[in-house]
């Protein structure tokens, strides 16, 4: 008889909340692809340097801007926001615990916002509007 002395035990508190920031990276790692792909799927028009030099769609400076946009400048963004998101109570948690779940829930936020609106954006490129 095979038992695993693990399952028998209630999970503490601190555990479950790792498992659910582990399944929310998770899904931000994913959307974070997502947002990626679409947006490299679509030949969206040029786009502009702020000095108001015109970049090339589907350029490797567009690329590189896709890649910095989705892995740095909306993780900061999420990071800045989840300062204040963190201040909502959430199981009477310490500020400290609550700002990685925050941080994580606003990137998904942020992440499912820019899918939706790359996921119109090819639709419209596929029908041709």
């Amino acid at each position: 008889m095979d038992t695993n002395m693990d399952d028998a035990l209630p999970q503490q508190p601190d555990q479950s909340l790792r498992e659910k920031n582990r399944r929310l990276a998770t899904i931000d790692v994913v959307l974070a692809v997502a947002v990626i792909v679409l947006n490299l799927a679509i030949p969206t028009g040029d786009g502009y340097h702020l000095t108001g030099e015109p970049v090339k769609a589907g350029s490797s400076e567009m690329t590189q801007a896709i890649f910095v946009a989705t892995l740095a400048s909306m993780p900061l963004a999420a990071a800045l926001l989840a300062l204040g998101v963190a201040i909502l109570p959430y199981r009477g948690l310490p500020y400290t615990k609550k700002y990685l779940r925050a941080f994580l829930l606003t990137l998904m936020g942020i992440y499912s916002i820019f899918v939706a609106l790359s996921a119109i954006g090819l639709v419209r490129y596929l029908l041709g509007s």
